[in-house]
């Protein structure tokens, strides 16, 4: 038996684990511990001093646990063996980061592997993995003899390969979004195989027309409609109910609808006009929540779709409603409001309404027998959890609260980045006014009354 574990009895260990964050290591223990043996060997521990008292005593204990914690540090070995040191070198012509023998599990969901195996990074993914000590960042130099050497680089140095604020602002988020455990890939980076919620339109100078064509169909119910206020509209009209005089009002003020359906979807985006004017903000990173069956050549639709904005930059004003328009309209994710679709796991629900590369996904994974992700060990349709059902007044009251397309707003201010959701809501045209179930419990009742109504 080894001296050291003779002299700490296994009795007397204290599992660090077990042990509250009121106690703090006495790092005493521990320099002796390393300086006899490499054992792991786990020192007990003592009562944490919660404030200074300014005694002596506890003066000399403070500095006794300090040299005893740097002579552990100075001590102690650091570095990693050279089996798994991963390189990655910078490409200045490129502006990305290769991998000459990609490892690790990051490369699941980040980079990309070309045909002789080497991983390639994009900026914010080389940064991020220096970061957290993944990769060793390095850089080829060529000498005056035509030689090439690499040199090792610092987080300095890869800090300044950013060369504007809007990569460094790309990059703070992307960082945010991977600590928390989601899954990011950049809209520059587009995978080999693209999902769309959309066609290909290859004619699209056929916008104008068919828009004007299109808006033939939004005049309003009839040409000779008399506004509401006006004296002849209560000569025409005839008000018998009180959804009747709801309807009338709330056709006052000009609203905006929003598709609600996927047929919906496609024709504004196939008969969505160019606006020159408008400023298109760019819609930065499409983001999946985590999942262990992610495939990089063929993610799916994105849960999520991202845009930057920057508080502190003075060019950079807050989107308008014309801006906040065209962002709606470019969205392509999996919309949750669709009733056509059944949201759940199942990506083969997906698949019978998305495009592949412009083909049908089911048609595009039929031919090399992919059938998409498979579902999980055990998935049964009659054990999946059942979704709670509301009245159809309350729906549509959810509905307004929730909105229906949506995309996630990254502020950035002076560092601190908060994730705002924004969605486009239907005020206009949803009559959260009306309850099916009062009027038809109120019909009931008036039947019921005249039932029991006597005979004169």
């Amino acid at each position: 038996m080894d001296k050291s574990t003779e002299q700490y009895p296994r009795e007397n260990l204290i599992d660090s684990d077990a042990e509250n964050d009121e106690l703090v290591q006495d790092w005493s223990e521990i320099a002796k511990v390393a300086r006899k043996s490499r054992q792991a060997v786990i020192p007990r521990r003592g009562e944490k001093d919660y404030e200074p008292d300014g005694t002596i005593v506890q003066e000399s204990m403070l500095s006794k646990a300090k040299s005893a914690f740097f002579d552990t540090i100075s001590s102690s070995l650091r570095g990693s063996t050279v089996k798994n040191l991963i390189k990655a070198y910078w490409i200045e012509d490129r502006r990305m980061a290769r991998i000459p023998q990609p490892r690790g599990t990051f490369m699941n969901t980040m980079g990309k592997v070309d045909r002789d195996g080497q991983g390639w990074l994009e900026l914010h993914e080389f940064v991020y993995l220096v970061e957290r000590g993944s990769i060793t960042p390095y850089a080829m130099i060529t000498l005056d003899n035509g030689d090439e050497t690499e040199i090792l680089l610092s987080l300095q140095d890869v800090y300044s390969y950013f060369k504007t604020d809007e990569e460094l602002d790309e990059f703070s988020v992307y960082a945010q979004l991977k600590r928390l455990g989601y899954i990011v890939i950049s809209t520059d980076n587009e995978p080999a195989e693209k999902t769309s919620l959309f066609p290909i339109i290859s004619n699209r100078k056929r916008y104008g027309i068919m828009n004007s064509f299109y808006s033939l169909f939004r005049l309003p119910e009839g040409l000779l409609n008399i506004p509401f206020y006006h004296p002849l509209h209560f000569l025409i009209n005839r008000y018998t109910s009180y959804p009747q005089i709801y309807n009338s009002l709330s056709k006052l003020v000009p609203f905006y609808a929003p598709p609600k359906t996927l047929k919906e979807l496609r024709e504004e985006r196939c008969l969505m006009a160019a606006e020159t004017n408008v400023k298109e903000w760019k819609i930065s990173f499409n983001v999946w929540k985590p999942q262990s069956n992610f495939k990089k050549k063929n993610p799916g639709l994105p849960d999520f779709q991202l845009v930057i904005y920057n508080k502190n930059d003075n060019s950079n004003q807050f989107p308008s409603f014309a801006e906040f328009k065209n962002i709606f309209r470019r969205l392509d994710y999996k919309f949750e409001f669709l009733e056509e679709i059944k949201i759940d796991d199942d990506e083969t629900t997906w698949g019978n309404f998305t495009y592949t590369n412009g083909v049908p996904t089911n048609e595009y994974l039929k031919p090399r027998k992919i059938t998409g992700r498979q579902r999980k060990p055990g998935f049964n349709d009659e054990k999946r959890k059942k979704t709670k059902t509301y009245p159809i007044h309350v729906q549509k009251i959810i509905r307004l609260k929730e909105g229906f397309r949506s995309f996630i707003l990254a502020v950035i201010d002076d560092g601190l980045i908060s994730f705002v959701r924004i969605a486009e809501s239907d005020f206009g045209s949803t009559s959260v006014w009306h309850d099916p179930s009062k009027v038809s419990s109120r019909k009931g009742r008036v039947e019921r009354v005249k039932k029991t109504k006597p005979c004169n």
